[in-house]
């Protein structure tokens, strides 16, 4: 029941701007514990490999406001409508 685009994002597995926690977990998965001890921090520490870090900050609403990476990890986690 998601628009078309997040459904996407997800089947792409990668993140957008306006997207839901939910739809960020089934999108990439869960961020590491050890990285984000709290789900409602305002900030996520994700990794797309060992040296690919992107992080996820979150509005008051719980929907993804800004995703910063450099811009190799963003070409690989970001997604971009066709």
């Amino acid at each position: 029941s998601y628009p078309a685009p997040v459904q996407s994002a997800i089947k792409q597995g990668k993140v957008a701007v306006g997207m839901t926690k939910e739809q960020v977990i089934m999108s990439v998965g869960y961020p590491l514990a050890n990285e984000n001890p709290s789900m409602d921090a305002p900030i996520w520490r994700m990794w797309v490999s060992s040296f690919g870090e992107y992080q996820l900050l979150w509005d008051a609403s719980g929907r993804v406001k800004e995703i910063v990476t450099d811009s190799l990890t963003r070409n690989i986690v970001v997604y971009q409508s066709q």
